[in-house]
């Protein structure tokens, strides 16, 4: 039995492998669920770093100026989502700022391999997509601006945050992470094919 056109491509390969680290982090490396907030909510930022170069290359002087807009837009979101993750996952009782913040670089040290993993695998989709694919010549920058990146991000985070508050109920058992790292992960998988229109997937 043939494989599916669209698990043969390496953009959707790439995000499996992706999403597989912060499993083996659970399983095997003790992560917590802090560790797996974060490491999403750094992809967010990945995610929003290929749609700059989408914007500029999709609208040259235009684009940059939208480029430069998104940043501010972006930042402001991933420092408030940063913020709630903070203040949900990470601080139990009144700490010092100062403990906090080296407690917040400590952990994104921790997960650089896997980080540097979401940034090529997204990387690959850029260039498997956009530059060699064609949606170069088929997306716009309102595609880009109000569709594409944020509905994605969106609908992950919004997964995300139902599993980890369940976790949490059921006291962040291995088990529950590990469910909520591959729910993350089929979502992902269900967005990424619907926006390249490798198989229509509706979340409407």
């Amino acid at each position: 039995m043939s494989l599916p056109s669209w698990l043969k491509q390496w953009s959707v390969v790439a995000l499996i492998v992706a999403n597989l680290i912060p499993l083996a982090g659970v399983l095997w490396w003790d992560w917590s669920l802090f560790q797996i907030m974060f490491l999403y909510w750094a992809e967010s930022a990945v995610i929003g770093l290929y749609n700059i170069f989408k914007l500029i290359v999709l609208g040259r002087w235009i684009g940059l100026a939208m480029a430069i807009f998104f940043i501010f837009h972006l930042g402001v979101f991933m420092i408030v989502h940063l913020m709630f993750i903070v203040a949900f996952f990470l601080v139990k009782d009144a700490v010092d700022p100062m403990a906090i913040q080296a407690e917040v670089v400590g952990v994104g040290k921790s997960l650089a391999i896997s980080g540097l993993a979401l940034l090529i695998s997204h990387g690959i989709s850029f260039w498997q997509n956009f530059v060699s694919g064609g949606e170069a010549h088929k997306l716009t920058i309102n595609d880009l601006m109000l569709g594409n990146v944020y509905g994605r991000i969106i609908v992950m985070q919004l997964t995300l945050i139902f599993g980890a508050f369940l976790s949490l109920q059921l006291g962040n058992p291995i088990w529950a992470l590990a469910v909520l790292i591959l729910l993350k992960t089929v979502t992902d998988l269900a967005a990424h094919l619907h926006e390249h229109r490798y198989f229509s997937v509706s979340f409407k």
